[in-house]
């Protein structure tokens, strides 16, 4: 898989309906934040959790998942889950 430092993130090229090109960082906010890392154990095998942040439509989250989910690579051994979660913002809690 392709490394993407939070520079060339930002760089990214979106293309809009009108076919114009923005760069990432001018409609959105990236930032690195360091989280609580766990591994946990179920059934005798362990498993991490991987959270992200989406805020966009239902529809083009739902995309987005399933092209991270399908282009993992694994090695030999693992397995990985798609699970749904989600919660409300604080903004959209209104």
């Amino acid at each position: 898989a392709d490394e993407m430092d939070l520079k060339s993130l930002q760089d990214a090229l979106i293309r809009t309906r009108k076919g114009e090109y923005l760069r990432l960082a001018e409609i959105s906010t990236l930032e690195e934040r360091p989280i609580a890392g766990s591994i946990d154990r179920e059934n005798q095998q362990f498993q991490q959790t991987i959270m992200w942040e989406f805020r966009g439509p239902g529809k083009a989250a739902q995309k987005y998942k399933e092209s991270v989910f399908s282009k993992l690579e694994l090695p030999p051994g693992f397995s990985a889950t798609l699970e749904e979660t989600w919660a409300w913002t604080e903004e959209e809690k209104g």
